[in-house]
C-alpha cells in the first residue's frame, strides 16, 4: 500500500511555473532592450538624414545668387528672386549673371520630380546652363540646344527641365527670350499694360534631341518689368483642394500693374509670394515654387 503526497506535484508544478515565468520575464526584458536599441538606431538614422537634408538645403540655396548683393552699384536694371522647395530640397532653379559689362543673362526653370534626386539634377542643370551660356554668349538657341544635350547625356532617371532664359542689354533695353516648355513670362509695362510673352517656345530640355530652339527679341521701355514663375505658383493648392491657377496669377499681376507708382522686382516677388501663401493657408506645399523678376531702368 502506497501513500500519495498531493503536495509534491503541486510544488513541482509551481516550480515549473516559476521557471517559465522567469524565462518569459527574461525574454521580455531582452525584447524590450532590443526594441530600445532599434528605436535608438532609428532616431540616430533619422537625425543623420535630417542633418544631411539640412546640409543639402543649405548647399542648394547657397548656389543660388542673391539679388541684393549680386550687382553692387548697378542702376540700369534691378533683379529680385525667391525660391521655396516643397520639401527640404527641390528641383526649381533660377540664375542671373553678367555675360559682359552690358548684358545680363537670367533664367528660371523647373526639374521634373521633387526631393533630393530633383535637387541634384537642378544643381547640374544650373551649372551646365551657366557654363554653356558663357560659350555661346550671343545665341540663346545654341545655349538651350547644348544644355539639353549635355544635361540629358547622363540622365538615368529621365528627368526633364522646363525653363525660360533671357538676355537683357542694359544699355538699350533689348530683351531676347527663349522658352523650353515653361510658363510664358509676364511683361508689366510702365504704363500699366500687361503682356504675356508666348513666343520663342520649344519642348523641355532633355526631351527632343537637338531641337532648334527659337528666340524672340523685344525692346523694353524704361520701367518695364519682366515677371516669371514656376508652376509651383499656379499649382499651389489650398485646404479645399483648389488650385491657385493661372487666372488668379494673371489677375494679381494686372492689379500690380494698375497700382500707383512703379512696379519693382522686389515688390512683385513679395506680393506674389504673400498672395500664394495666404491662398494656401495651412495646406502642405504641393510643389516647389520660384519667382524671378527683372526690371530695366533705362
Amino acid at each position: 500500500q502506497f501513500l500519495f503526497d498531493a503536495a509534491l506535484p503541486t510544488l513541482g508544478v509551481g516550480a515549473v511555473f516559476v521557471v517559465m515565468m522567469g524565462a518569459l520575464f527574461a525574454e521580455s526584458l531582452m525584447q524590450r532592450r532590443l526594441l530600445r536599441q532599434r528605436l535608438q538606431q532609428e532616431r540616430e538614422a533619422k537625425a543623420r538624414l535630417a542633418g544631411e537634408l539640412d546640409a543639402a538645403r543649405r548647399i542648394q540655396m547657397g548656389i543660388l545668387p542673391q539679388a541684393r548683393n549680386a550687382f553692387p552699384g548697378e542702376t540700369r536694371f534691378s533683379v529680385s528672386a525667391d525660391l521655396e522647395p516643397a520639401r527640404e530640397v527641390g528641383g526649381d532653379l533660377y540664375d542671373f549673371f553678367m555675360l559682359d559689362p552690358d548684358r545680363l543673362f537670367f533664367l528660371i526653370g523647373d526639374v521634373s520630380g521633387k526631393g533630393l534626386p530633383a535637387s541634384m539634377f537642378m544643381a547640374v542643370s544650373k551649372a551646365l546652363c551657366k557654363s554653356i551660356s558663357a560659350r555661346y554668349p550671343a545665341s540663346l538657341t545654341e545655349t538651350l540646344r547644348e544644355a539639353s544635350r549635355d544635361i540629358g547625356r547622363e540622365n538615368p532617371e529621365r528627368f526633364f527641365v522646363t525653363l525660360v532664359a533671357g538676355i537683357l542689354d542694359a544699355r538699350t533695353g533689348e530683351l531676347r527670350l527663349a522658352n523650353a516648355g515653361h510658363d510664358a513670362p509676364y511683361l508689366i509695362h510702365r504704363n500699366g499694360k500687361v503682356e504675356r510673352l508666348e513666343a520663342g517656345g520649344g519642348p523641355p530640355l532633355c526631351t527632343v534631341e537637338d531641337f532648334p530652339y527659337g528666340e524672340t527679341t523685344y525692346v523694353l521701355a524704361p520701367g518695364d518689368t519682366l515677371c516669371m514663375v514656376t508652376d509651383g505658383i499656379t499649382e499651389a493648392m489650398n485646404e479645399r483642394g483648389e488650385l491657385y491657377g493661372t487666372a488668379r496669377l494673371a489677375g494679381l499681376i494686372e492689379r500690380l500693374a494698375r497700382e500707383p507708382g512703379e512696379v519693382t522686382p522686389q515688390g512683385a516677388v513679395t506680393t506674389i509670394r504673400e498672395e500664394v501663401t495666404r491662398f494656401c493657408g495651412g495646406a502642405e506645399p504641393a510643389d516647389d515654387l520660384a519667382i524671378l523678376a527683372v526690371r530695366w531702368t533705362g
